[in-house]
């Protein structure tokens, strides 16, 4: 026979387990583009979704990040360049983007 005691472990267990996966599913994810083209950037956009994040100018060498609700693929849209990512945002992740000569995009 199972314990009171033991009964009351395992529910506390389950119910952190639940707690963790919930407050896990909501954690934001980081998208970093990193300028490698030579030139700077201008009016760089990051969009998941409904959201929409303007990054602003990057300078050649330097790095933006920025945190976005998972759930839904990247699109990067700076010049005349747009770049979507080919797989969705999940909890936790961190995506890094380097945007190298000509626009040319990779990951």
């Amino acid at each position: 026979m199972i314990s009171k005691r033991l009964l009351w472990f395992i529910g506390a267990a389950l119910a952190a387990l639940l707690a963790l996966s919930w407050w896990g599913h909501r954690f934001p994810a980081r998208v970093t583009i990193i300028n490698v083209s030579g030139v700077g950037l201008r009016n760089v956009e990051v969009r998941s979704g409904e959201q929409r994040v303007s990054t602003g100018a990057i300078p050649n060498g330097g790095t933006r990040s920025v945190a976005l609700t998972p759930g839904d693929t990247v699109t990067i849209h700076f010049a005349r360049t747009t770049w979507r990512s080919p797989e969705e945002l999940t909890p936790a992740r961190a995506m890094v983007i380097y945007i190298g000569p000509e626009g040319q995009v990779t990951r």
